[in-house]
């Protein structure tokens, strides 16, 4: 991720950076009314108080009680106005170490006393009958914070969905080149068994390609190639040589190779070129075998679920007969 791609994608990102604020800002402001509710001193809970007695109301609290330097911390949901939640069905309180049966019983009885409260203050025991002290705490959130996220993984989808798109558009491309090739080397073997050289055979086919109305990519790429002959002032072979580089089709690459070695080694280009083409072919038959199974394997699963709702149709009249 490069600080180019991060600037051409400032918009995209400002807006994810002011929905990522906006959203925390709201969650914020949510945490804080529901803390409203928690009296504190001492960083402790001391109390609840509730704006309405009338309403239903779920608070969550965490008790924990020191004995005998055992630690044993209860996580409550306080169901206020008789609704019973935050209880296992054996009427139980989850507990983070084993629980005791008296310190349990007292919890549970001392939760009861507090949801059966129609107080508008709840003030919490501050120790068990026996005088071992509570600690009552309100439950911390994190969960807020993890709306920041937003911004970098926003970011980086972006980031991906890009990088997925162009390797989408470069195979697509390279398939076309893949599919065009074949004929091309065919009809370039063509022009010059008619005695035409190699370079009077590639303009007269550029010029053929110029004409088409819709332009494929394989067409476009030699239109690219003659115009960067003529306007960079280089040979012919040199401009193929280097589109290699940007087409990174291996079997165009072999193509381009046995023009080069023709050019500078003097190799017999028809000859050459006739073993390429029997080569092509066998490749681009073998890549449309591939596909078609590929397609075959795709096609499995939707066949499937067409003959389970067919099997559901068939079966489901019986069913019902014999109930």
């Amino acid at each position: 991720m490069s600080v180019k791609w991060l600037k051409s994608h400032r918009k995209e990102i400002f807006f994810l950076g002011a929905l990522t604020m906006i959203l925390f800002s709201m969650q914020l402001l949510s945490s804080a009314n529901q803390n409203q509710q928690y009296i504190r001193e001492n960083h402790q809970v001391v109390a609840i108080f509730r704006d309405d007695i009338s309403q239903n109301q779920t608070i969550p609290i965490t008790v924990e009680v020191m004995e005998e330097g055992k630690k044993e911390v209860f996580h409550l949901n306080l169901s206020l106005d008789g609704v019973k939640t935050g209880k296992s069905p054996d009427g139980g309180l989850s507990t983070s170490s084993s629980e005791t049966d008296s310190i349990d019983a007292e919890v549970q009885l001392m939760t009861r006393d507090l949801q059966n409260s129609e107080e508008t203050l709840l003030l919490l025991p501050k120790a068990l009958e026996d005088g071992t002290p509570l600690l009552w705490t309100s439950p911390s959130n994190h969960s807020d914070y993890l709306l920041l996220l937003i911004l970098p993984l926003g970011i980086f989808y972006l980031y991906r969905s890009e990088i997925d798109r162009e390797k989408r558009r470069k195979r697509a491309y390279q398939n076309e080149i893949f599919r065009a090739l074949p004929a091309f080397n065919d009809q370039l073997l063509l022009l010059m068994n008619s005695g035409i050289i190699f370079h009077d055979a590639f303009y007269r086919l550029s010029a053929n390609y110029d004409q088409r109305k819709e332009k494929d990519s394989f067409s476009q790429l030699i239109l690219n190639i003659k115009k960067e002959s003529e306007l960079a002032e280089e040979t012919l072979v040199s401009a193929l040589k280097k589109s290699t580089k940007e087409v990174g089709v291996r079997e165009y690459s072999r193509l381009v190779n046995i023009i080069v070695d023709n050019q500078y080694k003097g190799v017999d280009l028809e000859e050459k070129m006739e073993s390429e083409s029997r080569l092509l072919w066998e490749a681009r038959k073998s890549s449309f075998v591939k596909k078609g199974k590929e397609l075959d394997v795709k096609l499995t699963f939707p066949l499937a679920i067409l003959l389970i709702v067919l099997i559901i149709i068939t079966g489901a009249p019986a069913m019902m007969n014999m109930y």
